[in-house]
């Protein structure tokens, strides 16, 4: 997925593109009263370009 991040920057508005960082979280949910049990996921991307 970030892969192709880099390529859609390319097409819209990057002469070149790299990527700079990934990060994750997974945050496990246990049922209390009304919440669900489950799993949160949250992430970001940092990326270098150079505009077109």
């Amino acid at each position: 997925m970030a892969a192709r991040e880099c390529d859609l920057l390319r097409e819209v508005l990057a002469k070149d593109c790299r990527m700079e960082s990934v990060t994750s979280n997974i945050n496990i949910n246990r049922q209390f009263g009304q919440q669900q049990e489950g799993l949160t996921i949250n992430g970001s991307m940092s990326f270098q370009i150079t505009l077109k």
